[in-house]
């Protein structure tokens, strides 16, 4: 988990040498990265059934972005 904290870290520092980030924004930002994640893997798994197969290979790759992001905050 320390790892995976000091990724953490080492990201939201690099967020804040561009875009000024509030307290609101620091403690969200999992959650926020989370829901943006999930909602691509639901339109990813929709198009993938709809008319663009190509997509489908995201799938795995947004599951591990997933993943570490749920080991973060556990």
């Amino acid at each position: 988990t320390l790892d995976y904290l000091d990724k953490f870290k080492f990201l939201l520092e690099g967020y804040e040498r561009k875009i000024k980030l509030s307290e609101y924004d620091k403690k969200n930002i999992i959650v926020f990265s989370l829901r943006y994640l999930f909602s691509d893997e639901n339109w990813y798994n929709y198009w993938s059934i709809n008319g663009n197969p190509s997509v489908r290979q995201l799938i795995p790759e947004i599951k591990e972005k997933q993943n570490l992001l749920l080991q973060i905050i556990s």
